[in-house]
């Protein structure tokens, strides 16, 4: 009778067993994707913002407020925005470049775009720091508008294939999502042509300096404000549903 209790227990001993369950492949897509979403909203969010504070301080300056401090503060403002949005998009390269490994093309302009945004940025930080520390700030603050346009200019076309990083399942949101980034990347190009523009007309003494920079800083601040708020909008949305 011992033997056949013992014969009797052993299928439930094998039945008790749980499956083995492999880990899921996933995981660690899935956190790369998060961090990246979360670097590049944070990224635009502060460029949309100091696109909105060289819009402030642009009209405070055109209203006849401190107009030199104005301007140079709106440049540093701008300068600062355009350098942050590249550090971040920089940050996460290894998989912005996976991302885009199939299409060179793609590539080319994401990486263009943010090594103008870069430089720009940093270079339009430091003009607009040595115009408010008195050296030559009539000159300075054109030539940082020549750069900063310039910068905007040449990475408006990477502004479309970044929002593409944004994984969403919803096509409705997808398409308005890329509409908007198009249109924002479509000002981007031609509010950097126009800054540009006004800061070589101030060079060749065609229109008040101050004046000119403030109208280049409120251009670029809008276009940096409607561009990092879609990108801040699209990645945002990608946090949400993960």
């Amino acid at each position: 009778m011992g033997m056949n209790n013992e014969s009797q227990e052993v299928p439930n001993t094998e039945a008790r067993i749980p499956p083995y369950q492999a880990p899921p492949r996933t995981s660690t897509v899935g956190a790369a994707d998060k961090t990246t979403a979360e670097v590049l909203t944070g990224g635009a969010s502060l460029e949309a913002v100091g696109g909105a504070a060289a819009i402030v301080l642009a009209i405070v300056g055109l209203m006849g407020i401190l107009p030199f401090y104005m301007a140079g503060i709106a440049t540093i403002a701008v300068g600062g925005a355009i350098l942050v949005h590249g550090l971040a998009v920089a940050a996460r390269w290894r998989d912005t470049v996976e991302r885009f490994r199939v299409e060179r093309n793609e590539e080319l302009k994401v990486s263009g775009g943010i090594g103008t945004e870069t430089l720009g940025g940093a270079g339009g930080v430091v003009l607009g720091i040595l115009a408010l520390a008195g050296i030559i700030p009539l000159v300075l603050l054109p030539v940082a508008a020549i750069v900063l346009g310039a910068s905007v200019f040449l990475a408006g076309p990477a502004q479309p294939e970044l929002a593409q990083l944004a994984v969403s399942g919803d096509r409705r949101f997808e398409r308005a999502a890329t509409e908007a980034s198009r249109s924002a990347g479509g000002i981007d190009i031609l509010v950097g042509a126009g800054a540009a523009v006004l800061g070589i007309l101030t060079l060749v003494h065609i229109g008040p300096p101050l004046v000119m920079t403030m109208v280049a800083m409120l251009a670029l601040g809008c276009g940096l404000l409607m561009s990092g708020g879609v990108l801040a909008a699209r990645f945002g949305h990608q946090l949400r549903r993960a």
